[in-house]
């Protein structure tokens, strides 16, 4: 298999990683097991939100031109933005999973535009 070269594209730093600690109760992790999904209330600030918009708009604008590169690999915010966040999101997870650890990993940005059509999943 050839690998192609690929340029790191120059995107916004991450300024506000995730850093605050967020304690589950019982009935969140009961929520999740009944429902399949749990929403973490001000798991991101108003600004640590706009600055994950820009991040991940940005590399989601510029891989339209380059197939098959991950936005880790394009764009070093977002791997910043998964290592420096990933722990307290990772945290969450595998208490939600009732687990010791979960890897976070990103190969792809889901972003579902509104009244679009329902998704499949």
């Amino acid at each position: 298999m050839h690998l192609m070269p690929y340029t790191v594209t120059s995107t916004p730093p991450l300024t506000l990683p995730v850093t605050n600690s967020i304690s589950l109760s019982v009935s969140d992790i009961n929520s999740y097991h009944e429902n399949g999904y749990h929403v973490v209330p001000n798991l991101l600030s108003p600004s640590q939100l706009e600055q994950w918009r820009t991040i991940i708009f940005s590399a989601v604008k510029d891989r339209a031109e380059r197939k098959y590169k991950l936005p880790t690999q394009t764009h070093n915010s977002v791997k910043e933005l998964l290592l420096e966040s990933g722990n307290v999101i990772g945290k969450i997870a595998a208490e939600l999973e009732d687990i010791d650890c979960v890897r976070m990993w990103c190969d792809q940005a889901l972003i579902k535009e509104p009244f679009a059509n329902p998704t499949s999943w």
